[in-house]
């Protein structure tokens, strides 16, 4: 009789370590189709060791479905907001910048300074003064031009060129455009280094218009002494291969009756 009971434990524990070993094998087979599906990524089998003690109460299907890693969602959304976003804020405009003239009354040319006397090829330059220069700027310019046919901009003809003017300077008493610490180019007939005053021939009125330019510094394209090779493209064309912090504009109009 004992030998009868001992057989049949044993085969009992026979059967139950059988089935525990069938459960484990299709357990891992089952590990082995989930992890093949999802790729081969070493960063994911961490998130399937659990899965032998609770596989025999799921189904296959149900087990893929539910092991889909999120991680990639939340790694590309992390990217997008670490971007950063330059600011440059010396481009920011100052809009307290402004240009004046003691010349010009109610957007008019005061009569003294048109037709300007030449002395020696150079005529008396009207009268500037500005005020709250942006504190990045490292060198000022100085336009003025007129259109001789208003409807057509592609003509330009200019009476005033300057450029290296120290952001410290505030003004250009009359007549000193071609005796500051600054230098000038051509005048309007391009014979000479000179200012042009308005001195319009026909009845109307003509407009024109003074340009400051606050820059980030003097153009290197220009030359460091006054000549008449720099003319209204070339100055133009220099300040734009640096940046232009602000700008501050004065128009007004030469009225011949």
């Amino acid at each position: 009789m004992y030998c009868q009971s001992n057989s049949r434990t044993k085969l009992y524990v026979l059967l139950m370590v059988t089935g525990l070993l069938v459960s484990l094998l299709w357990s891992f087979s089952a590990i082995s189709t989930i992890y093949a599906q999802d790729g081969d990524d070493d960063e994911d089998w961490d998130e399937y060791v659990y899965l032998p003690l609770v596989l025999k109460n799921y189904p296959e299907s149900s087990l893929t479905a539910t092991s889909t890693p999120t991680a990639t969602s939340t790694s590309s959304s992390e990217t997008a907001t670490s971007t950063p976003t330059a600011i440059d804020e010396t481009a920011t405009p100052t809009t307290d910048f402004t240009l004046t003239s003691s010349a010009v009354s109610n957007g008019e040319l005061l009569a003294d300074y048109k037709c300007e006397e030449k002395v020696d090829g150079v005529e008396d330059s009207i009268p500037l003064s500005w005020s709250n220069v942006p504190s990045s700027t490292g060198s000022l310019a100085v336009i003025m031009h007129h259109y001789p046919n208003p409807d057509d901009t592609s003509k330009i003809s200019s009476y005033l060129l300057l450029w290296a003017i120290a952001p410290s300077v505030t003004e250009i008493p009359h007549g000193e455009a071609d005796d500051g610490d600054w230098f000038m180019g051509a005048n309007k007939d391009g014979a000479g280094v000179s200012y042009t005053s308005p001195c319009s021939p026909s009845e109307g009125s003509h407009e024109y218009t003074i340009t400051l330019y606050a820059l980030s510094e003097t153009p290197s394209s220009l030359p460091t002494q006054s000549t008449i090779d720099v003319d209204y493209d070339v100055l133009k064309t220099a300040i734009g291969t640096v940046n232009v912090i602000d700008t501050a504009t004065l128009t007004f109009n030469d009225v011949t009756e």
